[in-house]
């Protein structure tokens, strides 16, 4: 009984996302797929071949990556598989597979290149919010510390910061300029 209960508040936490990710405009959920496989998905050009995986322990990652993909999905469905991680110093026994088929985003995601994908959407705030959104989903993380600046008297603030970890730097040049554009200082 316990199980069914679980699963239930699973499927409601999902259609309310999916609720959530159908009030968007199609540009802006293709904008956030495009930050998110950009980041942390998986997908390969070299076969013709259009599926898009995202490998997880994280149940939220999984949650957003599988309701933004059953809306950018051709067949209208994400395939989830679970299975026991191999490293027995791993905190999660279980890791998770969610991967969806879509010859469009296959398509566009094969014929340019991270940083010209984010150039098409760095003219446009609301896009190039959603495609940020999607690569801090993926690979980045926002973080609330707590500093202590001594002006003119020693004082504490809250302050937040959002840090991508990435190994493209082109990639984390290319969005920082792109938010300095609209006053959003940073650095690599």
């Amino acid at each position: 009984m316990k199980d069914e209960r679980g699963i239930y508040k699973l499927w409601s936490i999902y259609s309310g996302l999916l609720k959530r990710v159908m009030r968007w405009r199609e540009d802006e959920v293709r904008a956030w797929f495009h930050g998110f496989i950009i980041g942390d998905g998986s997908y390969t050009c070299k076969y013709d071949y259009p599926a898009f995986g995202v490998e997880t322990t994280h149940l939220g990652t999984l949650l957003a990556f599988s309701s933004i993909g059953y809306y950018i999905s051709d067949k209208k469905y994400v395939r989830i598989t679970s299975y026991p991680r191999r490293d027995p110093r791993s905190f999660a026994v279980w890791k998770a597979h969610a991967a969806i088929y879509s010859r469009r985003e296959h398509y566009y995601m094969c014929s340019h290149s991270s940083t010209g994908i984010l150039k098409e959407y760095a003219n446009d705030l609301h896009l190039l919010s959603a495609f940020t959104a999607g690569y801090i989903d993926s690979d980045g993380a926002i973080v609330l510390s707590v500093k202590r600046r001594f002006r003119p008297k020693p004082r504490y603030y809250l302050e937040p910061e959002i840090i991508i970890v990435d190994m493209d730097k082109e990639l984390l040049e290319s969005l920082k300029d792109a938010w300095v554009k609209y006053g959003v200082e940073g650095n690599v």
